[in-house]
């Protein structure tokens, strides 16, 4: 699901960008697009949600589709880093140990290009 969290408009109240997330079930990613001007003809005042991600699905180069597969990518690469676990050789009795991490390791938000 899109949705536009703020956008940047010029002295002429033209909206030039918009700041923006996509959501699925398995994470987020969040961007800026500048827009092609004017995108609209519609008054700031009576900008929406519905016309910001309008205006935002026009003029944004990637499909849903490819998003999803862009955060299921990401998902699979954090899932495969916080499954391996590193391995530190302890010189007193010459074997291989776990490093206990004190850092949890986070997901973080996925900012496509």
């Amino acid at each position: 699901m899109f949705s536009v969290t703020s956008f940047v408009a010029d002295v002429g109240q033209s909206v030039i960008s918009l700041n923006w997330n996509y959501t699925n079930d398995d994470g987020k990613l969040a961007n800026t697009l500048v827009l092609a001007t004017p995108a609209g003809t519609v008054r700031l005042q009576d900008l929406t949600q519905e016309i910001l991600v309008g205006w935002l699905e026009d003029q944004l180069e990637n499909t849903a589709e490819e998003l999803d597969n862009v955060i299921a990518n990401a998902k699979q690469q954090y899932e495969f880093q916080v499954s391996c676990k590193q391995y530190s050789l302890d010189e007193a009795t010459s074997t291989y140990e776990i490093v206990e991490d004190e850092t949890p390791v986070s997901e973080t938000e996925v900012v496509s290009n």
